[in-house]
């Protein structure tokens, strides 16, 4: 009935946050008419289902009519969608709709790719990531540029990782900086194919990183082929020891260094 929305209209109108789990056909769509009936809503969380995209701007659904319903989401938690390849549709026009996102958890969702490739997170302040073993790349240089409010960065168990910021191909911007201003923790866990932070040549500022955890990334040689700057860092954890060599790139190589060693 629910579903259906046979209920009046102010029923739910002090509801903030809702679980949209087990829809296991194949054919399943996200039932995106259902938070329209959920306003304002603020906390989204959907499992357990076969969904590919979320947000399948197809259409039936204006613009507009999404930017109303998903801007004042602040909080995505996504878990179990074996099938999910797009957060939403990157032909859609929608990389700007959760800008008012602050906190983004994906899951066990083995089959995306990117987890935003052309999207905008102003205003996100945390990102965890857990067994998506599909993802090659995390964002690209465009969009880690958005994330000025990012404090906490955790990926773990993704085993087909390559880099977390993967370079948009435009030659400009290698001469800009990116800057995590916010970024204190940042925790790479259990990442086998991970070979560094950012493959290009990308100068990376991060005032205010203080805690830098690295656990059984084999791969990870060096932290990023550009300049560094960790004003603030003091050394890198790993199994409960601290390491450090004057910057972050030497204090990943010694890592690598010390763990093939005879």
């Amino acid at each position: 009935m629910i579903l259906e929305g046979q209920f009046p209209a102010d029923l739910f109108h002090k509801l903030t946050a809702i679980g949209i789990y087990c829809f296991h056909d194949e054919s399943a769509v996200f039932p995106f008419n259902l938070l329209e009936r959920f306003q304002p809503m603020k906390n989204l969380q959907v499992g357990c289902s076969r969904f590919k995209e979320l947000f399948p701007c197809d259409g039936s659904v204006g613009r507009k009519k999404y930017v109303e319903v998903l801007r004042l989401i602040r909080r995505l938690k996504l878990n179990n969608l074996p099938d999910l390849t797009d957060i939403w549709n990157q032909d859609s026009e929608l990389d700007q709709v959760l800008q008012s996102l602050e906190l983004l958890h994906v899951e066990r969702c083995n089959s995306l790719v990117a987890l935003a490739p052309s999207s905008t997170f102003q205003n996100l302040i945390t990102l965890k990531l857990l067994k998506c073993n599909g993802l090659l790349n995390l964002v690209t240089s465009s969009t880690a540029k958005s994330l000025v409010q990012l404090t906490i960065m955790s990926i773990k168990e993704c085993d087909g990782l390559k880099e977390i910021v993967a370079n948009d191909g435009d030659e400009i911007e290698l001469k800009e900086d990116i800057i995590f201003s916010k970024l204190k923790t940042l925790e790479l866990h259990y990442l086998p194919s991970l070979v560094c932070f950012c493959s290009s040549e990308h100068n990376f500022k991060f005032p205010s990183l203080k805690n830098v955890t690295v656990k059984q990334c084999p791969k990870l040689q060096v932290f990023s082929k550009g300049v560094l700057s960790t004003s603030s860092l003091l050394g890198v954890q790993k199994d409960d020891q601290w390491h450090w060599n004057g910057n972050l790139n030497d204090a990943i190589q010694q890592l690598f260094a010390e763990m093939y060693k005879c």
